[in-house]
């Protein structure tokens, strides 16, 4: 099955209370179980926007991701690019570290938009990869971060979070992650 590395970077940390996606970015791969043997590996195609939320970002986010609403002006709203991100992502699974937290937002986001967008569920597979690390690796922290430490994975580059910097950081915590013992359990 077609894979899609996914990552979000928002305005806050609630939907519920009007925060907003304010950037987006997916990056395909050719299976997201591929046989063993055989490497998870991104086909060049990518979704990227960084988007205009409508309103500023909480301050806790700003420290997070240091995208400010002057960087977003004039930037395309998730109106603009929903289509788009819908056909990328549709018939596929999307792997994502803490996916509550993004299709939250995504379908948050899909909602304002009318009944006929559905959720993210009505169009792809969800795959969470903090509830893949919980299970293969019970004991430790398990965000983004310390996956990345626990597995060697270079974030050195990364001074501020970023939906693409993120996604491809994913990339390489998912391959770690499906190399784990416990890999025949993982199940669309």
């Amino acid at each position: 099955m077609r894979g899609v590395i996914l990552d979000t970077e928002t305005t806050g940390l609630l939907p519920e209370r009007g925060h907003r996606i304010i950037e987006l970015a997916a990056i395909e791969i050719r299976e997201a179980f591929p046989p063993a043997g055989q490497a998870i590996e991104p086909t060049g195609m990518a979704f990227y926007a960084r988007l205009d939320p409508e309103r500023d970002s909480d301050p806790g986010a700003m420290e997070v991701h240091g995208i400010t609403r002057e960087m977003t002006l004039g930037q395309p709203r998730f109106s603009d690019v929903a289509d788009a991100f819908l056909a990328f992502v549709r018939g596929s699974m999307v792997i994502i570290h803490n996916a509550p937290f993004d299709t939250g937002f995504i379908d948050a986001e899909l909602a304002r938009l009318g009944p006929d967008y559905g959720r993210l569920h009505d169009h792809a597979m969800v795959l969470c990869t903090r509830q893949m690390a919980y299970e293969r690796l019970p004991g430790m922290r398990h965000s983004l971060d310390a996956l990345c430490l626990h597995y060697g994975i270079d974030t050195s580059h990364r001074a501020l979070h970023g939906a693409l910097t993120d996604a491809m950081l994913l990339l390489e915590v998912y391959r770690r992650l499906v190399a784990e013992p416990g890999r025949e359990e993982v199940s669309a």
